[in-house]
């Protein structure tokens, strides 16, 4: 993939973040206040413990949702990856090399700080998602 990318967050969908999040408060996480995305139309809350990967929860707003196609196949669990990358087009342009698809436009992450942050495919890795960080 990309040689200049550092892990940022594990995705993970959740039917409801307020049933959710107790198993995480319960496991040493903190929790951030919950955020809402209506680009990708989600509840987002992040999981941040001492020296483990961050972890965002994310529940849909309603049923046009694209978690909600995630939930009815697999239920709660991880789905995607986030990587951190100092330039977003850059990096879009080098995973096309790989055969990775953009799912979309690059759009401001509401819980990111507003950093672009977009969503690829690849038929062997999976979703991943990038966020811009300068």
């Amino acid at each position: 993939m990309l040689s200049y990318s550092t892990f940022h967050h594990l995705g993970v969908a959740v039917f409801e973040l307020k049933i959710t999040i107790p198993y995480y408060e319960n496991a040493g996480y903190s929790i951030s206040e919950i955020i809402l995305e209506p680009v990708q139309r989600v509840k987002v809350a992040y999981a941040k413990k001492e020296g483990t990967p961050t972890i965002e929860l994310l529940e849909p707003l309603d049923t046009s949702s694209p978690i909600c196609s995630i939930l009815k196949s697999k239920g709660c669990g991880p789905y995607h990856i986030c990587y951190a990358v100092p330039n977003i087009q850059i990096a879009i342009s080098d995973l096309k090399k790989d055969k990775f698809l953009p799912l979309a436009r690059p759009v401001p992450g509401h819980g990111l700080n507003d950093a672009l942050t977009v969503f690829l495919y690849n038929k062997n890795v999976g979703l991943i998602q990038l966020v811009e960080i300068k």
